[in-house]
């Protein structure tokens, strides 16, 4: 069973841990009550857009939708109340294998998926990009109607799972 994470602040030098061995997180750092960064990432049909949009967002951010931890969370997530204005996955992923990923495993229509394997915009502007990896961090962002972020968690390694229910107390 996985663990669920305890959040981690990023002034540890950025770094996070995969089975142990360290990551470093490079970028600007995202910080609660500050307005969420512009940034470009690929929808679906490979069109260049800023995921956040107005409402009461939750992002979830996950190395790859192929890997078992990354399955589980989403799987959680797709059981999210619909409550929430947005939800939305956004991973290293090319837009093409979120697709696959999406139609093999019935992910509903109130999830939407973006793709930061262009260019790592979204990585680097969020302070979630790894270095060593060329992925994102597992991370949950909860941004108010306005775009400002209200919560940030980063698990400190990389194959636990964020606390979503804490997560979604900051919306609900």
């Amino acid at each position: 069973m996985l663990k669920t994470s305890k959040s981690i602040h990023l002034q540890n030098n950025n770094q996070i841990t995969l089975e142990g061995n360290v990551l470093h997180l490079s970028g600007l750092t995202l910080k609660c009550g500050l307005l969420f960064p512009h940034t470009i990432v690929k929808d679906a049909t490979l069109h260049n857009m800023d995921p956040i949009p107005e409402g009461n967002t939750l992002i979830l951010t996950v190395p790859s939708v192929d890997t078992p931890v990354c399955d589980l969370q989403l799987k959680m997530l797709s059981k999210t109340p619909p409550l929430i204005d947005n939800i939305i996955v956004i991973s290293a992923d090319t837009a093409f294998a979120q697709k696959r990923y999406c139609n093999e495993n019935n992910v509903s229509g109130n999830i939407l998926f973006y793709s930061d394997a262009e260019n790592h915009d979204f990585g680097k502007k969020t302070g979630l990009q790894i270095l060593e990896l060329g992925l994102l961090a597992r991370s949950i962002i909860v941004c108010d109607k306005n775009k400002v972020v209200r919560y940030l968690q980063v698990v400190p390694e990389l194959t636990m799972l964020p606390d979503i229910d804490l997560a979604l107390s900051e919306i609900l």
